[in-house]
């Protein structure tokens, strides 16, 4: 008896970041699937961010610093901690880049999600934050805390361009040309797949990339909330099970 193929046998599921997103590559090949990870647009660190940061960190004295994502650690390379500063990091990934660049990140959320780091920084009681996020953050992070009765001083780190990233490479391309399925958590990711005329089914997390390919006529499988793995994973099983 033939053994039963995988749901996502076969199925190039693409990415369009190059950071991991939580356990999303290690669930796609668990079912079968490949994953390939791909940043399709350019972030551009704003000139003056870092020193905007620091001068916001030394102006407050003991306070919590919430990195939004490792583009935004960055940043800090060749900054030292501040003494008394304690360092948040929305998800490992991120944490990671933190440690890369010298600096330690003491708390993450639960969840890789800026409205689970969040909760986590409320349920610890820290009240004067500086949040180092994208111009075009999602507004978990900042949302959460301003719900919760947190005022944070928001840094914008960088800004992401719609163009597609000039040094794609081939093998980059043809990840593209191939995939059955993308996953894109940004608008300017679907502009890019755009420009770059490739027309995979989409899976958007979040609202911003949802309205953008919608606005651009993108087949949608599924708009699931930021962090809902389960839910990508569910979408890209219904895309390769047609």
């Amino acid at each position: 008896m033939a053994s039963e193929a995988e749901p996502l046998e076969g199925c190039s599921v693409l990415l369009a970041r190059s950071r991991p997103y939580g356990d999303l590559a290690q669930r796609v090949e668990a079912l079968g699937g490949v994953l390939c990870a791909v940043a399709v647009t350019e972030q551009v660190l704003e000139p003056d961010a870092q020193a905007g940061l620091m001068a916001a960190l030394e102006r407050r004295g003991p306070c919590l610093l919430a990195v939004s994502s490792a583009t935004s650690a960055e940043l800090l390379r060749g900054c030292s901690q501040p003494a008394g500063v304690v360092v948040a990091a929305v998800g490992a990934a991120t944490a990671a880049a933190l440690d890369q660049v010298g600096w330690w990140a003491e708390l993450l959320g639960p969840a890789p999600t800026g409205a689970s780091l969040a909760e986590a920084i409320v349920a610890k009681g820290h009240t004067s934050v500086v949040v180092l996020e994208a111009a075009e953050a999602a507004g978990g992070l900042t949302g959460g805390l301003v719900a919760a009765g947190v005022e944070p001083e928001v840094i914008v780190g960088y800004r992401t361009s719609p163009r597609p990233r000039a040094s794609l490479g081939r093998g980059e391309l043809e990840a593209l040309d191939r995939s059955e399925v993308a996953v894109v958590l940004a608008g300017s990711q679907v502009e890019a797949l755009r420009v770059l005329g490739v027309s995979p089914v989409l899976v958007t997390v979040g609202e911003r990339a949802r309205t953008r390919a919608a606005q651009l006529g993108y087949r949608i499988e599924r708009a699931v909330g930021v962090g809902d793995l389960e839910g990508i994973v569910e979408a890209c099983c219904a895309v390769a099970g047609r």
